[in-house]
Formats: structure tokens, sequence, C-alpha cells
């Protein structure tokens, strides 16, 4: 493994501590039921059931299924990191200040847990503690 592939490695998981460090104010002030969802197949699907019956009694983790995006959508923030680089500099400042005084007023959080890397599943359900898993 190259070092460039290692750095990005541990990188990944002291970059993702920064983020949920702040996202942990809004999620602890809105104190949702959470529901997770993981596994190798179906998530998605899932998740739009889910929608289809819970409807807007629950928010739901489109598109934000890693560390990271868990972690912009309990802020309110739409686009993670997607665009260019400078974006990782505006989300640095972004989330701190959005953590403070952004608040979601469902009764239940439905997170698509895409654990692709290792340990990234325990990194979200340590933080998460969701009351049922679907896998």
């Amino acid at each position: 493994m190259s070092f460039t592939a290692r750095f990005k490695k541990r990188f990944y998981f002291v970059a993702a501590g920064y983020f949920r460090f702040f996202a942990n104010f809004a999620f602890h002030r809105w104190h949702p039921r959470v529901i997770a969802i993981t596994g190798s197949v179906g998530k998605t699907t899932m998740l739009h059931m889910l929608e289809f019956e819970l409807g807007d009694k629950a928010h739901y983790s489109h598109n934000a299924n890693s560390a990271f995006g868990i972690a912009f959508d309990l802020v309110g923030i739409k686009k993670g990191v997607t665009g260019s680089k400078l974006r990782w500099v505006y989300l640095f400042f972004a989330v701190p200040f959005k953590s403070l005084f952004f608040k979601r007023h469902e009764k239940y959080y439905v997170a698509e847990i895409d654990g692709e890397r290792p340990h990234e599943t325990e990194f979200l359900a340590s933080w998460l503690k969701p009351e049922v898993t679907l896998w």
C-alpha cells in the first residue's frame, strides 16, 4: 500500500471525527429515534419503502450514507464533498456554525449506512445508537 493510500485511510476517520463532533450538537438537540439500514444490497430500496410508510414523520438520509454524509445531513448541508477541493474549506467552517443553530423536527431519523470502509459501520453505530437496524 502506498504512502498516499495509507495517509487517506488514516485521515478519513480523523476528518470524520471532526465533523461528527460538531454534528453531534445538532443530533442531540433533535434527539430522534434512529432506524439504521445497512447491508450489501437493497439499502436504498428499503429506505424508499420506509419513506412510503413513515412519510413526513421521519427524515431520510438520501445520498448521505457515509460517516461524512451523515454528519452533513444532520446539520442540513445537502451537498457534501462534491465539487472542488475548496468545498472542504467551506465545510470545515460551515459544519461547526450550522451545528449551533440547525434543528430538525421529525420524530425518526432513517439512516442508510454504507459500511464500505473497515470500521465505518461501527463508527456510525456507536454515534447514532439506532433502536432498529434493518439488514
